[in-house]
C-alpha cells in the first residue's frame, strides 16, 4: 500500500511518525464491512473510546488507576463485540491498518518501559484513526434529498 500522508505527533520531545492512507486507497480494498447497523456503529465509537482514553493515560502517566479502569473497559466491550472485533481485525489486516483485536490483546499488560509505552499510545491513536474511518465510509447510507436540500443543491 502506497502512503498518502503521514501524522506527526511529538510527545515530551519525542516524534512518532504515523503513515495514513488516503480515502481511494482504502476504498480501493476488498474485503468491506457492508453497511453497518446502528448498533455496530455504537460499537465502533466504544472502541474508538476505549482505545483514545488508553493511548491517553499512557501518554499522561498521571493516573495508574484510570489507565487500568480504561484496559477493563476494552475487555468489557472486547467480550461484548467478540464476532464484530474479529470482522474489524481482517479489514484491518487486508488494509494494512493496526489490528484493534491485536492491539486490544497486547493491551493486557502494562508498558514494562517509555519506549514501548510511545509505541502502544501510537497504535491506539492509528486504531483510533482507523476506526473512526470505518465509522465514516461504512455508515453512509443513501438518503433521499429534502425539499431543503434540493434547494440549496439549486443555488
Amino acid at each position: 500500500m502506497r502512503i498518502a500522508a503521514n501524522i506527526a505527533l511529538s510527545v515530551y520531545g519525542w516524534s512518532v511518525c504515523m503513515p495514513v492512507a488516503s480515502a481511494q486507497q482504502r476504498a480501493s480494498e476488498t474485503i468491506t464491512l457492508g453497511s453497518l447497523t446502528h448498533r455496530e456503529i455504537e460499537q465502533l465509537g466504544r472502541l474508538v473510546n476505549a482505545f483514545s482514553a488508553i493511548g491517553h493515560q499512557i501518554i499522561a502517566a498521571s493516573a495508574p488507576e484510570k489507565y487500568h479502569h480504561a484496559r477493563a473497559l476494552l475487555e468489557k466491550i472486547k467480550r461484548e463485540v467478540g464476532p464484530f472485533l474479529k470482522r474489524l481485525d481482517e479489514l484491518a489486516r487486508s488494509t494494512n491498518d493496526e489490528s484493534p483485536l491485536r492491539l486490544a490483546n497486547d493491551l493486557k499488560h502494562s508498558p514494562a518501559d517509555v519506549v514501548e509505552g510511545l509505541n502502544l499510545a501510537r497504535r491506539c491513536l492509528a486504531v483510533a484513526i482507523f476506526l473512526g474511518h470505518c465509522i465514516v465510509v461504512y455508515s453512509r447510507t443513501e438518503r433521499t434529498l429534502t425539499t431543503e436540500d434540493q434547494s440549496k443543491s439549486v443555488h
